[in-house]
């Protein structure tokens, strides 16, 4: 079992042996403006997404030994294609999400959404103005064929393929 504090620590626990303390790693997580500290366990279970130790930071772990796989600077991503710089993020994380495809999403406190391939931190698309307001939680649906936000006291869901707003 993997948990987190209120002060960023992040814990392993052996469900096995009474939930006997495996590991400990201080301080993982940021902990800054945010009103909550979310774990994102990839679908398959191998995986954990957090935004730490820095709000500008997603780290990709391994969900049973808590091993780091995978750091992703957010504040100075780039996406390009066809050698062409398309956008630019350079805000803080809110949380971060793994997608059924193995992909990452990351909420910012701009209120974009930020697609990341999983393995390599490489960025593939960015989603302007999610929500007008507020940003509060991102999920997919039972089918995965849509991805859903909340935020300034409403619901969308997204086609995951293009991010075009379906509802």
């Amino acid at each position: 079992m993997i948990s987190s504090d209120s002060e960023g620590n992040l814990c392993l626990f052996d469900a096995n042996d009474n939930y006997r303390l495996q590991r400990t790693v201080a301080k993982a997580l940021s902990t800054g403006k945010k009103r909550f500290v979310t774990l994102s366990m990839s679908f398959d279970g191998k995986h954990t997404a957090y935004v730490g130790p820095t709000e500008y930071t997603v780290t990709i772990i391994e969900t049973n030994s808590l091993n780091q796989i995978l750091k992703i600077d957010i504040s100075s991503c780039s996406l390009i294609a066809n050698d062409r710089r398309l956008g630019t993020s350079n805000e803080a994380a809110l949380f971060a999400k793994f997608a059924p495809n193995k992909q990452l999403i990351v909420a910012t406190t701009s209120l974009k959404l930020l697609k990341f391939d999983s393995s390599t931190g490489k960025l593939l698309n960015i989603i302007n103005s999610v929500h007008k307001r507020s940003l509060d939680y991102l999920t997919f649906s039972s089918d995965s064929q849509y991805l859903i936000t909340a935020g300034d006291n409403m619901l969308k869901f997204w086609d995951d393929i293009n991010f075009q707003v379906e509802i």
